[in-house]
């Protein structure tokens, strides 16, 4: 690659449109978009799939639930996102990414919190994995979620550094690390590294091992098969190791170029490649009763798209844009105990993340149930910082005996709980 000296690259990227946490440049209108950043998805060809989440025809129900916090930021450590919720013997762990202000900004590392009375009350964070060297003293850590196999804690997390137009681009925006749309590759050495604590949680280990060109979304879910399925961007790995440290496979969908690297900077490319007319990131998957897998897939275009696996994630098909509505953020799709399909997300397009959704289906493709687990209006943040915004950040939902725990952020800073009785969920 020609190199380019900083003040060229400088002059070269002045006119990037960089995402901002102002409110000016996010047009808020209380908790909607004045003008909404992403187009929808009329004229856009190719099959539709059927599923659904009826958005503006189905009327919620809002659910008794308790709200609280687990971890707040402060002006040492004040970004907090990435967020997922488990449990080993009773006790929770939720794990989260702590950064000094900025999403992605170098430092980042991965933290968890316990709870001993089931989210009444929370430790005090510390990392499961902590700050990683990197070109310039530090790359990006972000945890993806723990595993719990025959009282093993597997925890898991991306790693990028900033490659050398990545750097350049990071001291010229004066520290933002996001650079999603940069026409050179901003990341290197990206792969998944895994942690391990057999004290419960005392004391990590790191088992060396490593999924190349692979950042992941959340951790593993498991198949009807005792498959472990890890969904990343546009690649998905998996492992029949039930304890999910080895012998994990990386499978591309199908258009993308041999050794594709799957990481934040990958999603441009990706769309490129795949030449879809959107971009598809962010999977969460579930299965159907007859074995299919559904890997769903956040897009620029206000509406999920799903690709299919009929091998058990061996192999996944062309995406289809679905008619699931979203408001460009994470979400988490699953099973409930008693076996509906769920996706929780935050359904409003146009919104700040905010209303936080929790739809079921009884078939796994029409979601016409909708219990509204929160609906606080937006807020600004207390400590500004690169991409900080989000009432209910990246929802994710644990179930534990009688009682479910979303786990969100909130702007961004803070990680917040919401905790309800599966009773709540009662069906018409």
């Amino acid at each position: 690659m020609k190199k380019t000296s900083r003040r060229k690259f400088i002059r070269k990227t002045a006119g990037l449109t960089l995402v901002s946490t102002s409110t000016a440049l996010l047009g808020l209108d209380g908790n909607r978009l004045k003008d909404s950043f992403y187009t929808n998805t009329e004229g856009l060809s190719g099959e539709k799939s059927p599923i659904t989440n009826n958005w503006g025809k189905v009327k919620g129900k809002k659910i008794r639930a308790e709200h609280s916090y687990i971890h707040k930021g402060d002006e040492q450590a004040a970004y907090h996102h990435h967020h997922q919720i488990t449990s080993l013997n009773g006790r929770l762990y939720a794990s989260f990414s702590q950064g000094f202000k900025d999403e992605d900004q170098l430092g980042q590392r991965g933290m968890f919190a316990t709870s001993d009375d089931l989210g009444g009350t929370w430790s005090k964070a510390r990392p499961f994995i902590d700050r990683q060297p990197g070109r310039r003293e530090h790359g990006v850590v972000t945890p993806e979620g723990i595993h719990v196999h025959n009282g093993r804690l597997i925890g898991y997390y991306g790693y990028i550094d900033l490659s050398r137009p990545g750097l350049m681009m990071y001291y010229a925006t004066g520290g933002n690390g996001h650079f999603y749309y940069m026409s050179e590759r901003s990341y290197q050495n990206t792969h998944t590294g895994i942690m391990v604590s057999d004290d419960e949680g005392k004391t990590w280990v790191n088992t060396g091992q490593k999924i190349d060109r692979f950042f992941p979304n959340l951790g593993p879910f498991k198949t009807s098969k005792g498959r472990l399925i890890m969904p990343g961007n546009v690649s998905f790995c998996y492992t029949d190791d039930p304890y999910g440290i080895e012998g994990w496979t990386k499978v591309d969908l199908p258009g993308l170029s041999d050794n594709f690297i799957d990481d934040p900077n990958g999603i441009r490319f990706a769309g490129e490649e795949l030449n879809l007319g959107y971009e598809v990131m962010e999977g969460s998957g579930y299965e159907l009763d007859d074995g299919t897998l559904h890997m769903m897939l956040r897009t620029n275009k206000r509406m999920l798209a799903v690709s299919e696996s009929k091998d058990h994630g061996e192999s996944w098909s062309t995406p289809k844009m679905t008619s699931y509505t979203d408001c460009n953020c994470r979400f988490h799709f699953g099973r409930l105990p008693d076996g509906r399909y769920f996706g929780l997300n935050c359904p409003d397009p146009d919104s700040v993340r905010t209303p936080m959704i929790l739809a079921t289906s009884k078939d796994g493709f029409n979601f016409d149930q909708h219990y509204i687990l929160g609906d606080e209006p937006y807020t600004l943040f207390r400590v500004p910082g690169n991409h900080k915004y989000g009432r209910y950040g990246y929802p994710y939902v644990y179930f534990l005996k009688d009682t479910a725990y979303a786990i969100y952020s909130v702007n961004k800073e803070d990680i917040g709980l919401c905790r309800f009785k599966l009773s709540e969920l009662s069906q018409p």
